[in-house]
């Protein structure tokens, strides 16, 4: 709840998430990432070209890419090669979780084990994904290197809240009968690991078949999508530099703008062309104060990553007034604009619960029908 004015545009909190991961495919096709806080780790020439397949690309305006010498900062474990954006990065991520997941040659079964968990994983979530089972294997790390296991425990169970339907089953879409067999064989892989290599006995219960289907719908109702691009980055300074020269010099400043906004569209029409959707590094994370927030379909507040990393920022959309809620909108942009009974069917697949939001119950008089985009997507699928 609000406690005072907010203008439109402005920072409301920012948070570190309790525990975060890359998506298995995301990383498999080499989106390079920090594996602590997923800054990314090419420069943007080097991600143009990747997301391009054209070698023979070169950017305008490089001095626009704060990632231009990226490669002599990455720190690499010295055991398994996994790279960090920053020995602080290496560091935190040593003391939480890497010292008990570095896949070194020290023990190769545990490695197997993992690999085989993270292959589980990857047959049943193919992109686009929501969720990564790094995340549970990063929990039970941070047990294990844990001096209060409780207070962990208690903070992730925080997130248990509204995971179960009104027959007390736990449900998610993660969860449904076409995963049944796959998400067995999961929790029997992360129970072996626990019994072999963790050895938390406090963890138990989530790997028991009722413990599991919660954890895995307490992944997927409370994580939060993280995207960061190198690309993205140097189209924000590039267009900022134009508007610097626009206001100092209007005519050479105008034709130089136009330069590198076409410069820009050419870049993203070949990147449709090829890599299609996929442009950033993707993951998801658990933050303790956003899961907090609210949906509405016509929210007030927006999740921004306005540090091209995993530190989450809730920015506002409009103005806010002293005590009114402050919400987000848990849908995607493009389902977004959907008609009511699309945007409730998404909402309660993935969040179990009916919206009734303001700008839902003024649409309540609207035909309980999906929207157009739905039916063209679904006619796809059936064909």
């Amino acid at each position: 709840i609000s406690k005072r004015i907010y203008q439109s545009g402005e920072l409301i909190f920012e948070e570190q998430p309790l525990v975060l991961a890359q998506f298995e495919w995301n990383k498999l096709y080499k989106y390079s990432a920090c594996e602590y806080c997923l800054y990314p780790l090419e420069s943007c020439e080097q991600n143009v070209r990747r997301l391009c397949q054209d070698t023979s690309i070169v950017i305008q305006h490089p001095e626009c890419d704060p990632n231009q010498t990226i490669s002599q900062r990455i720190v690499r474990c010295p055991q398994c090669n996994e790279m960090y954006c920053s020995t602080k990065c290496y560091q935190q991520a040593m003391t939480n979780y890497h010292s008990v997941l570095c896949q070194s040659t020290e023990n190769e079964k545990k490695d197997q084990l993992i690999r085989h968990i993270i292959d589980l994983w990857r047959s049943a979530h193919p992109p686009p994904e929501t969720t990564s089972i790094t995340l549970v294997l990063k929990l039970m790390a941070m047990l294990k290197n844990s001096n209060n296991r409780l207070l962990l425990l208690q903070e992730l169970q925080k997130f248990s809240q509204g995971v179960q339907s009104e027959n007390q089953k736990f449900y998610h879409k993660l969860l449904r009968k076409e995963f049944q067999s796959q998400v067995e064989q999961l929790r029997y892989a992360l129970e072996q690991f626990n019994e072999q290599y963790m050895q938390i006995p406090e963890f138990k219960w989530f790997l028991t078949s009722d413990g599991f289907r919660q954890l895995l719908a307490l992944l997927g109702r409370n994580q939060q999508g993280i995207g960061t691009s190198s690309l993205a980055i140097w189209v924000k300074n590039c267009e900022n530099l134009s508007k610097t020269q626009e206001t100092t010099a209007a005519a050479a400043g105008g034709a130089a703008g136009s330069d590198i906004s076409q410069f820009i569209d050419a870049i993203y029409t070949k990147i449709d062309d090829v890599s299609g959707e996929f442009i950033d590094c993707e993951g998801s994370g658990l933050f303790k104060l956003q899961s907090c927030l609210n949906h509405s379909c016509d929210a007030n507040a927006e999740i921004q990553y306005l540090h091209n990393n995993s530190t989450l920022s809730v920015v506002t959309t409009r103005s806010i007034s002293p005590n009114e809620e402050i919400t987000i909108n848990y849908l995607s942009e493009c389902d977004r604009n959907r008609s009511r009974h699309s945007r409730q069917k998404l909402l309660q697949e993935n969040y179990l619960f009916l919206c009734q939001c303001n700008r839902c119950v003024s649409e309540a008089s609207e035909p309980d029908e999906t929207s157009e985009e739905e039916e063209s997507e679904n006619e796809m699928d059936e064909d």
